[in-house]
């Protein structure tokens, strides 16, 4: 090109570069924090070249209450009318969009009728609880107890566990709690439990007898004024009672394995249409109350069985044994062997889904995103990890790594099309078949689908491998 021609090409180049906005770079978003939340809640958006947003939209809404704190953060408002879906921040250099959504969540209540009956805690004036909702989200306070019916506001839906205390014999709790739509509990506290271990056993009885004919509150439990055969016929009338308000951890004195208790109830078992057939239909499942192993039986638990019953550890894996992690290299059989020694059983397939997921079918035991962060998985490692390792991740009933470390042997033969045919009330699974199931995930294990706590997995009994270990139940 002649160079006369080209100068002024060039000279507009130029002019074009110059007459850009000096702040025109494209903006980002990197995240945001909460991840959800509801209308009048504040966002807090973390991102690139944010400076002089002229916008921000949820799923389309427009927030009109929005501080840009500095280049790199804005404060929103969750705006009215809005609902779950993206944000998005608009900049003189374009619009930002983030890649996940804002769940935005319209709240529900939970109303709690307290019969406070007989002793101190219904009398004292100015008298008051502590509540403590695990879940979803988890909300924590105190409330006055003088009526004895409380209300606890902006509840985020989904399934909770609920834990009532304030004093030596109020201790009260409920997993597998569904606060889908607004909900009433209803719990009398003066049950016959004398010494607060939520059971109604001699041990209450022996409290008496150190009380008796004297005026001790906490061992009055008719409330007249003293410790008398009358408060004996509270504790005979509840004498073996064990509601399915008790999740407070037992342990299993034979291998000292620590137990959370999984409340009776129904549950959400299995997937919709957008998953394999082998997990259809979605049903609500009825399963009685059990204790499950916190944590998959490790190394050290393992060992004192065969050192107990005369037998070889299994292959050492290649990393070699370690005490606090899960073991491995044992087939179905081992684990069915060592949870005889144990006085437990294997889980069924239904009750390790129940623990793994609670009462809002969700598919993760945290939550409904996928997030290696909270599970022993090949993103993260190329070994097992002690059990535990990683505490984001445990599940609504307080079980950890029921998404990683291991896959773990259930109970049940594997049946494909089972759920199909299963009884609605404490399914066995079916009589006989080739495989056993395994459920979990373990770290050797990278795809998320693998990691839902619907996900089914079998293996041939004999099968042993460095990625599959095994956690008990016990019925109460």
């Amino acid at each position: 090109m002649h160079r006369s021609i080209l100068i002024p090409w060039i000279s507009l180049l130029v002019l074009l570069v110059l007459a850009l906005p000096a702040n025109a770079a494209v903006p980002s978003i990197s995240s945001f924090q909460p991840d959800n939340g509801k209308v009048g809640d504040v966002i807090t958006i973390t991102g690139t070249i944010l400076t002089g947003a002229s916008a921000v939209k949820v799923n389309g809404t427009s927030a009109p209450q929005y501080t840009v704190t500095g280049a790199t953060s804005i404060e929103m408002t969750i705006p009215a009318g809005a609902t779950t879906g993206k944000i998005a921040v608009t900049t003189p250099g374009g619009t930002a969009t983030s890649t996940s959504d804002l769940t935005v969540w319209t709240p529900n209540s939970l109303d709690l009728s307290l019969d406070l009956g007989y002793g101190y805690l219904g009398t004292a004036p100015n008298a008051s609880i502590s509540y403590r909702l695990s879940g979803v989200n988890n909300y924590t306070g105190s409330l006055p107890v003088n009526s004895g019916n409380l209300t606890i506001t902006g509840i985020r839906p989904g399934g909770y566990a609920l834990n009532l205390y304030g004093s030596h014999w109020l201790r009260r709790s409920v997993s597998g709690l569904d606060l889908s739509s607004s909900t009433s509990y209803a719990s009398a506290l003066a049950n016959g439990d004398a010494d607060g271990d939520n059971m109604v056993n001699l041990f209450d009885i022996v409290v008496l007898d150190q009380n008796f004919a004297t005026s001790n509150t906490m061992a009055d439990l008719d409330g007249n004024g003293i410790v008398n055969l009358f408060d004996y016929v509270i504790i005979d009338v509840f004498f073996g009672a064990l509601g399915d308000m008790d999740s407070q951890p037992r342990q299993n004195p034979v291998d000292q394995a620590e137990m959370v208790w999984v409340s009776n109830g129904n549950f959400l078992r299995g997937s919709t249409s957008d998953y394999p057939a082998e997990e259809r239909p979605q049903r609500s499942i009825y399963l009685s109350g059990y204790w499950i192993y916190k944590s998959e039986v490790t190394v050290a638990q393992y060992r004192q069985f065969c050192q107990a019953t005369s037998r070889s550890m299994p292959t050492e894996p290649v990393w070699g044994w370690q005490d606090t992690h899960p073991v491995v290299n044992v087939t179905w059989q081992d684990a069915t062997d060592y949870a005889a020694w144990a006085g437990v059983a294997l889980p069924t397939e239904a009750q390790w889904e129940k623990a793994a997921r609670g009462g809002d079918a969700r598919l993760y035991p945290w939550g409904n995103s996928w997030d290696s962060t909270k599970c022993v998985d090949y993103n993260n490692s190329d070994t097992t990890k002690p059990v535990g390792s990683y505490p984001s991740g445990i599940s609504l009933y307080g079980c950890m790594d029921m998404a990683g470390n291991v896959w773990e042997w259930c109970a049940d033969w594997y049946g494909a099309n089972y759920y199909q045919t299963s009884p609605a009330n404490n399914p066995p699974g079916v009589d006989s078949g080739t495989y056993r199931v395994i459920r979990g995930g373990s770290w050797f294990n990278g795809y998320s689908g693998d990691f839902r706590v619907s996900c089914r997995n079998y293996a041939i009994p004999t099968r042993r491998s460095s990625d599959t270990g095994f956690r008990c139940v016990k019925l109460p």
